[in-house]
C-alpha cells in the first residue's frame, strides 16, 4: 500500500517560501548536536537572538553544549534524590552534564501516537529527561520547570522503578536490543514495515519483512542504558501498546517501533524507518536566501537519480498566493564539461574510500560555538575527524528544490544544504573543481 507524501513536501515548500511572513514556532526538533570542538581565535557572531525557551527541544539543544548557559538555568542549590537519600549541589561543585550528546541517538516512549506530537508543544512548562537503567531498576531523572517562559533545571531525582503487571516493559525491551536470539522470538511474523519507496520519490510503502529480512533492515538499539524524554505523554506500566522512536543526534535518522502485549508477553508489531532530512543544491551563497523570498510565484522539487542520469521534477506555481502543483517532468539530465557534480556527489556519498581522496586537508569545518549560545567558531577537521563528525549523506536519489537559483553544470562551486524535516538538522558541504576534479574543502554544522 503506498501513501502520497507530496503533501508533507508541499508543506516543507511552503514553510521556506513563507519563513519570512510569520515568526518561526520551530519543528519539534529531536536532533542534538553531536560537537564538541577546539574553539580557535576567529568567531563570528549570529544574527538575531535564538528563541531558546519557545521549545524545550530547542532550549536543551544549547544547554547540554554550553557551560556558562547551563549555569544560568539551573536552580542552586540544586537538590539530588539518590534512592531517598536528599542532597543539595553547590553551584560551585557542578560541572557540565552533556545529558545525551555524546550518544549517536535517543529513544523516546509513549504509549499512544497522539503523545508523539507533544515536543511541538509551546506550553509545556514541565520536561523530565530520563536515563533507564534495567540493570540496577532505577530512573535517574532529570526534572525541568518553565518559570515566566525560561527553562530551568530544577531537580534530579533517582529512584527505583515499578514493575506493573505481567512482563515490564523495560526489562523487555532491554533483553530485546541486547539478545539476539530472544528477539528472534519476539517478533510478529511476518512483521510489519513502513518506509520511504525507492521507486515513488514522495510516497512511502507498507510491507512486510520476514526474520532474515528484520536482520538487515533492524535499526540499532540502546545496549546499556535506554534515555527517554517525558513530555507529560501516557507510560502506563499496565498498557498493552509502547511506541519507542529512535532519533538520531545530528545524523538525520529516525525508527519508530511498535510493541504490542499479548497474554503477557511483548512483542514488536511493526517498524517504521524514514530519512528525514532533504537537500538543496545552490552555485553561490547569495542564492540560499532565496528560500525566504515571499515574491516566489514558481518553485520546482527534484529528485536525481544518479543511476539513470534524470531528474523527476515536480513544478509549482503560485496562483493568487495559493501554491499549485502544475506539472510532473521526468527527463535526463545534461552532463556538462568535465567531472558531472551528481555523479561525482553520488559516489561521495556512498564509496568511502573514494570519499576520503576527495576531501581537502586539513578541512575547514564550520559549527556552533559550545561557550557562546549566540556564536560559531571555525576550525579545521583532519580525515579522522570528519569520519568522526561527517552528517548522513543521500544514499540513493538526491532531492533538490529549485527556487530559480543558479545551477550551472559548468559552474566549479557547488553547495549542497542538507536540512532536516522536524529536528534541526542542518549541515552545508562546499565543494569547488579543480583540475577538472571536485572536492570538498569546507564543511558546516549549525543543527539546533
Amino acid at each position: 500500500m503506498k501513501i502520497i507524501r507530496i503533501g508533507i513536501f508541499f508543506l516543507i515548500l511552503l514553510n521556506l517560501c513563507n519563513s519570512c511572513e510569520s515568526k518561526k514556532k520551530g519543528g519539534g526538533s529531536y536532533a542534538l548536536s553531536s560537537i564538541a570542538v577546539a574553539k580557535t581565535e576567529e568567531m563570528f557572531e549570529k544574527p538575531g537572538r535564538i528563541q531558546l525557551d519557545e521549545l524545550f527541544d530547542d532550549f536543551i539543544y544549547h544547554f547540554t553544549f554550553d557551560p556558562k548557559l547551563q549555569g544560568q538555568h539551573i536552580l542552586f542549590p540544586l537538590p539530588y534524590n539518590n534512592l531517598n537519600s536528599l542532597s543539595k549541589i553547590e553551584k560551585k561543585d557542578w560541572q557540565l552534564d552533556s545529558l545525551y550528546t555524546e550518544e549517536i541517538f535517543f529513544s523516546l516512549i509513549f504509549d499512544r501516537e497522539d503523545d508523539m506530537e507533544l515536543p511541538k508543544d509551546t506550553s509545556l512548562t514541565s520536561v523530565q529527561m530520563e536515563w533507564i537503567s534495567p540493570e540496577s531498576h532505577t530512573i535517574k531523572k532529570y526534572c525541568f520547570k518553565r518559570i515566566k517562559r525560561i527553562w530551568y533545571l530544577e531537580a534530579i531525582n533517582v529512584f527505583a522503578y515499578e514493575e506493573g503487571k505481567g512482563e515490564n516493559f523495560i526489562d523487555f525491551f532491554s533483553r530485546f536490543s541486547n539478545d539476539s536470539l530472544f528477539q528472534q522470538k519476539r517478533i510478529k511474523r511476518p512483521l510489519t514495515f513502513v518506509t520511504n519507496d525507492p521507486d515513488d520519490d514522495f510516497s512511502i510503502i507498507k510491507t512486510t519483512l520476514s526474520l532474515n529480512q528484520w536482520v538487515a533492515f533492524k535499526p540499532e538499539l540502546p545496549t546499556n542504558k535506554i534515555s527517554n524524554i517525558d513530555y507529560e505523554q501516557q507510560n502506563n506500566n499496565n498498557s498493552n501498546k509502547k511506541i519507542v522512536a529512535l532519533k538520531g543526534i545530528g545524523n538525520g535518522f529516525s525508527n519508530t517501533l511498535y510493541f504490542q502485549r499479548k497474554e503477557g508477553k511483548w512483542q514488536l508489531d511493526s517498524l517504521y524507518t524514514e530519512e528525514i532530512f532533504f537537500s538543496l543544491i545552490f552555485d553561490r551563497e547569495d542564492d540560499m536566501e532565496l528560500p525566504k523570498d515571499t515574491s516566489l510565484t514558481s518553485v520546482q522539487m527534484e529528485w536525481i537519480s544518479p543511476e539513470s542520469h534524470t531528474i523527476k521534477k515536480y513544478c509549482f506555481k503560485r496562483i493568487k498566493r495559493i501554491w499549485y502543483l502544475e506539472a510532473i517532468n521526468v527527463f535526463a539530465y545534461e552532463e556538462g564539461k568535465g567531472e558531472n557534480f551528481i555523479d561525482f556527489f553520488s559516489r561521495f556519498s556512498n564509496d568511502s574510500l573514494f570519499q576520503q581522496k576527495r576531501i581537502k586537508r586539513p578541512l575547514t569545518f564550520v559549527t556552533n560555538d559550545p561557550d557562546d549560545d549566540f556564536s560559531i567558531i571555525k576550525t579545521t577537521l583532519s580525515l579522522n575527524q570528519w569520519v568522526a563528525f561527517k552528517p548522513e549523506l543521500p544514499t540513493n536519489k538526491i532531492s533538490n528544490i529549485d527556487y530559480g537559483q543558479q545551477n550551472n553544470n559548468n559552474s566549479n562551486k557547488k553547495i549542497v544544504a542538507l536540512k532536516g524535516i522536524g529536528n534541526g538538522f542542518s549541515n552545508t558541504l562546499y565543494f569547488q573543481r579543480k583540475e577538472g576534479k571536485w572536492e570538498l574543502y569546507k564543511f558546516e554544522d549549525i543543527s539546533n
